[in-house]
């Protein structure tokens, strides 16, 4: 975990919001939090995790290539972020993006079917009863 560690706080001195760069950075940093949150469960590695995909999102526009790549980052942190507070209204948001991604992939993408995948399983979450889809804290 220490090279996790490093790893993280090496992202988050490297580059700021104004460095050409910053959407990647911001999205490296996510995965490395992402990571340390499945490797240890600590909940606020998933909501630091969340918030740097949102950066990555935030400083991306929809021309740019790699736009999808980070949604399909923030949908799935989201998704899961509902699953351990579902009072918190992220699981709207991430029907949302996943949404969003699903739209802007054109027919014929080979992802295309995943998404739509992925979009159909949190609608199926955001009907569920609330005691079938929380995790144990």
């Amino acid at each position: 975990m220490t090279s996790l560690h490093q790893a993280v706080r090496h992202s988050r001195d490297t580059a700021g919001p104004e460095h050409p760069k910053y959407a990647i950075c911001a999205s490296n940093l996510s995965l490395a939090l992402w990571t340390r949150y499945e490797r240890s469960g600590h909940l606020a590695s998933l909501h630091d995790a969340v918030a740097a995909t949102r950066h990555a999102v935030d400083h991306t526009d929809d021309t740019q290539p790699d736009a999808n790549r980070y949604r399909t980052h923030l949908g799935p942190a989201l998704w899961t972020l509902a699953e351990r507070e579902p009072d918190s209204g992220v699981l709207d948001e991430s029907i949302i993006v996943l949404r969003h991604i699903l739209d802007r992939a054109p027919d014929g993408h080979a992802e295309r079917a995943r998404f739509a995948g992925n979009v159909a399983n949190a609608y199926w979450t955001s009907w569920e009863p609330q005691s079938r889809y929380r995790l144990p804290v």
